[in-house]
């Protein structure tokens, strides 16, 4: 059995980053990867058998990656076969690892099949993942639609847009819940890295992989500049109280947990 890094992090929270530095560290995250974007230059870094595996399973159930609440899934042998036959291609390799944020969306499922893995978990507050997601939104909408149809079927108004935000809210909750709950289940291994440390270049929490027996090579020259979007659009929004408490309850513990594991 080889070594197995899992990224964890809602959507925009640094996973890409996180990955891209991983490839450079020597761990193998993949033959053929998801492709960059203007809103994510240096590229996604998905594993297309992961990514497609998840999106297969969300598609099942009806459902997107935008989920809310706890989904009692339904994974048949079909889906467990894939998830295996994944992990048996791949544990060729000493290190290995893939990104995906709808992994956190199926820990348990991971869990199962990997018990000894272990979790990088990217962290990133929830404002500014909600307005880079609506940016990256936004610029997928103006790239896909002409300006006549833009005009006859506004998207984005200034009446849509805190609608819109209160949704990635109750995403980044949910995502965010299912990682605390899978980190404080006993025996799990992980990392927490947040988003500002590894913006800034700065991996040195990564070292606690060997102690842990995982052989990873640090870059000596890595640039994070090239993961950065340089679109930035201005927008404004207000959110629900409610929301906001329950994510800023969830802030602080993240905020502890990063003091006591560093």
């Amino acid at each position: 059995m080889s070594d197995v890094l899992i990224i964890l992090g809602m959507h925009r929270s640094g996973t890409s980053l996180l990955a891209r530095y991983l490839v450079e560290c020597g761990v193998f995250m993949g033959h053929t990867l998801l492709r960059g974007h203007s809103t994510n230059p240096a590229g996604h870094y998905e594993d297309h058998g992961f990514l497609s595996l998840h999106q297969d399973l969300l598609k099942a159930h009806e459902l997107d990656y935008k989920i809310v609440s706890t989904v009692l899934w339904h994974i048949d042998h079909s889906f467990r076969d894939r998830a295996i036959s994944l992990i048996s291609e791949r544990n060729a390799y000493t290190t290995w690892g893939w990104k995906d944020p709808r992994t956190c969306l199926f820990l348990d499922f991971w869990k199962s099949l990997l018990p000894e893995a272990c979790y990088l978990i990217c962290y990133r507050p929830y404002l500014p993942v909600i307005e880079s997601l609506i940016t990256r939104d936004i610029i997928f909408y103006k790239e896909v639609t002409n300006r006549l149809r833009r005009l006859l079927h506004p998207r984005f108004t200034t009446q849509e847009i805190p609608i819109i935000a209160n949704e990635y809210l109750r995403v980044w909750i949910h995502y965010n819940s299912e990682i605390l709950s899978h980190v404080e289940f006993p025996h799990t291994r992980y990392i927490l890295l947040p988003f500002e440390e590894m913006i800034k270049g700065k991996f040195s929490r990564l070292e606690r992989l060997h102690d842990m027996g995982y052989i990873v090579y640090p870059p000596k020259n890595f640039k994070t500049t090239t993961s950065q979007s340089v679109q930035h659009l201005p927008f404004d929004f207000e959110l629900d109280e409610d929301l906001v408490h329950t994510a800023n309850n969830l802030d602080q513990r993240f905020k502890e947990l990063l003091n006591i594991a560093y």
